[in-house]
């Protein structure tokens, strides 16, 4: 509707199916507007705690365009 282009970030088992912040900051551009992400995380079940946030929120802090965006469910 607004012409945005999702873009898909993938995960690996090895990082528990958790978005690593390497990935993140590679993907940003200075087009990308927000960060969209969903815990507990379909089909997988991860969870992000607190301390997976951490290195997220430090490459945001980096990027003021980013917005984030948590679906989380408790």
């Amino acid at each position: 509707m607004m012409g945005a282009t999702p873009i898909i970030l993938q995960t690996r088992s090895e990082d528990g199916f958790r978005l690593r912040a390497e990935d993140l900051e590679r993907a940003i551009t200075p087009r990308t507007r927000w960060l969209l992400i969903n815990s507990p995380s379909n089909p997988t079940g991860s969870i992000y705690r607190k301390e997976d946030y951490e290195p997220i929120l430090d490459v945001l802090a980096r990027h003021p365009q980013v917005w984030l965006a948590l679906l989380q469910k408790s």
